[in-house]
């Protein structure tokens, strides 16, 4: 991955949050992953709005309830 890319496709964002393509893609079908455009028929997602998304929705233990 190109340090300097500002945008990532469906699969270089799933890599980067470490999930599959396939479920980034159900998660924009249920409007529930981070924001992205739609470029023709590509999903494109800025760089910053997936490490925000990962930033703001952490899985708390128990002892952090």
């Amino acid at each position: 991955m190109d340090v300097g890319k500002k945008f990532l496709v469906t699969r270089e964002a799933a890599d980067r949050m470490g999930i599959a393509a396939g479920t980034l893609n159900n998660m924009a079908w249920r409007r529930v992953g981070p924001k992205f455009f739609k470029v023709g028929r590509k999903r494109i997602y800025d760089v910053s709005d997936v490490d925000s998304f990962v930033q703001q929705n952490p899985v708390l233990t128990a002892d952090q309830h």
